[in-house]
């Protein structure tokens, strides 16, 4: 995995894992079930697993990811709390996705 910049480390252990249930969490039918915390090295095997891939997002803000860099491959996500989960989200509603950010709060 290419990383711009090392410091980004720091925010993959609080990378949130979202099982396929929990693909709804917009509100619907399973929100909030099946979420659970990654660390890098999970992180880093599932997104090198070619059978299984994960679908990467980085909820960072632009002024973050300028002076860190992002995690090769992920999807810049425009707000970590607004965006079009339609035109964001893999169609695949069964397919486990990574959000990542380094907010401390």
């Amino acid at each position: 995995m290419i990383l711009m910049n090392r410091r980004i480390l720091l925010a993959v252990p609080l990378a949130l894992f979202l099982l396929p249930a929990c693909v709804h969490a917009a509100g619907g039918a399973g929100a909030g079930e099946g979420f659970r915390l990654i660390g890098s090295a999970e992180l880093s095997s599932r997104l090198k697993d070619k059978d299984h891939p994960v679908h990467l997002f980085d909820a960072n803000g632009d002024g973050f990811r300028r002076k860190h860099g992002t995690i090769a491959g992920a999807t810049l996500l425009t707000s970590y709390s607004s965006y079009d989960v339609a035109k964001t989200l893999p169609e695949d509603k069964s397919a486990p996705l990574v959000f990542y950010c380094a907010n401390p709060h």
